[in-house]
């Protein structure tokens, strides 16, 4: 749950601050690998303490972040409930004493997060130069995880706000596309999961040391994997057809022919994911035949 309201013990947290280590933003679909990702990035900070604002809104970070963990090593502490203001306090401390910073944002676009007046500073200082982690994962795959987690959830705001998932990746893809600079760092989660030499290339963009370039476990924020309960690796549960399991699902079929029938949305698919093209447009194909 989202904070609305200042906890009193926010007023200790500095203003204008700029981590002396790594300021990384991180940017991504659910179900798009965000934290088998963000796992590896901390496990590659060369130096000091890390704090890691999980899943916030728009907003001051400190203030509207869901959940935080805190690492030094391999030791680390998750806080949740963080209305509750003994740990909010411990929040506090950490990000005043933290040297590396990692922001992340769930459904939300770099772009999004910028526009908005509330954000991106809150307190930190606004000459802070970040680095922006776009993940996005192949859109069939995506797709099936997504609507693997309405499943489980069975609840009508997943239902409802589906569509507004479908936009939000486009977005998101449009974004991974278009912007460009030092401080944008794509990660396409497919071929980071496959490839170490990718995930070696990513963190020299990153500016990070090669420290632990193995995918590690899978985090469970939120959830984790929707494929399988069991504690994986990130190599166990990425790289299998995703899509497969729902080829013959009706609504699968009803979102991959409205993809198609939107000729941005088709065009930026082709060109990152052409293989999804060619399964999309045989499923649907069969589906009318």
């Amino acid at each position: 749950m989202n904070i609305s309201i200042q906890p009193p013990v926010l007023q200790e947290a500095q203003r204008d601050f700029i981590p002396t280590g790594h300021a990384i933003r991180v940017f991504g679909m659910r179900r798009s690998g965000n934290h088998g990702i963000i796992n590896w990035i901390k496990r590659n900070t060369d130096s000091g303490q890390t704090i890691f604002l999980n899943n916030c809104r728009f907003g001051d970070p400190l203030l509207m972040f869901q959940s935080v963990a805190h690492s030094k090593g391999t030791a680390e502490r998750r806080i949740l409930n963080v209305e509750n203001h003994p740990k909010m306090r411990r929040a506090v401390v950490q990000f005043n004493t933290s040297e590396n910073h990692i922001v992340s944002y769930e459904n939300l676009t770099l772009g999004e997060i910028q526009a908005d007046p509330t954000t991106p500073d809150g307190r930190y200082a606004p000459t802070v130069e970040w680095k922006n982690v776009l993940i996005y994962r192949r859109f069939l795959n995506w797709l099936a995880s997504y609507l693997k987690l309405m499943h489980k959830k069975k609840s009508a705001p997943y239902r409802h706000t589906f569509r507004d998932a479908l936009w939000r990746y486009k977005a998101a893809l449009l974004e991974v596309d278009r912007l460009q600079g030092d401080d944008i760092i794509p990660i396409h989660y497919d071929r980071w999961a496959a490839d170490p030499a990718y995930r070696e290339n990513r963190l020299s963009k990153l500016s990070l040391p090669i420290l632990d370039n193995s995918l590690g476990e899978i985090a469970r924020y939120g959830g984790g994997s929707s494929f399988g309960q069991e504690p994986q690796t990130s190599d166990t549960v990425v790289h299998a057809e995703r899509w497969a399991e729902f080829e013959n699902q009706s609504k699968f079929r009803k979102i991959l022919n409205a993809m198609l029938d939107d000729p941005e949305f088709h065009g930026l698919v082709e060109k990152h994911f052409p293989e999804d093209i060619a399964i999309a447009q045989n499923l649907v194909t069969r589906s009318k035949g």
